[in-house]
């Protein structure tokens, strides 16, 4: 089955509608944000073993839910949106099939078409690049 799966952007690239230097880039900035959010998700759920990034992002959901994060709300707004850029690129240049949904469009399909067209995935060039504090 693995073998068998090809991301969105794979399939781009091998239909030449994206170059092998611009999917670089977009991986690059995947692993980057990913590299950034995993560490900050880790230390405020404290994960007893290690878990997967959706799994890290559902006990930080459910921490902030019960009012239990101590969190500057600077640095969780930070964290915050740093997720929204990694799932938005994650949806937008990897997922074939919309697997990365949480749920169910509630929307009905006139409504999704006003939407798409007057909102777009960022671009993985206009991704934030700061560096967290050490």
């Amino acid at each position: 089955m693995c073998r068998a799966y090809r991301c969105s952007l794979l399939k781009r690239v091998e239909a030449g509608e994206a170059e092998i230097d611009e999917a670089r880039d977009i991986i690059a900035t995947v692993i980057e944000l990913r590299d950034r959010v995993r560490p900050t998700i880790e230390t405020m759920v404290k994960p007893q073993k290690q878990e997967s990034l959706l799994t890290l992002y559902s006990l930080m959901h459910a921490k902030f839910s019960e009012g239990a994060d101590e969190t500057p709300a600077a640095d969780r707004a930070a964290l915050l949106l740093d997720i929204a850029a990694l799932r938005m690129l994650l949806a937008s240049q990897f997922d074939p099939v919309g697997t990365l949904q949480e749920k169910p469009r509630t929307r009905p399909p006139e409504a999704d078409a006003r939407h798409e067209s007057s909102s777009r995935a960022p671009s993985h060039a206009s991704v934030n690049r700061r560096k967290t504090p050490p």
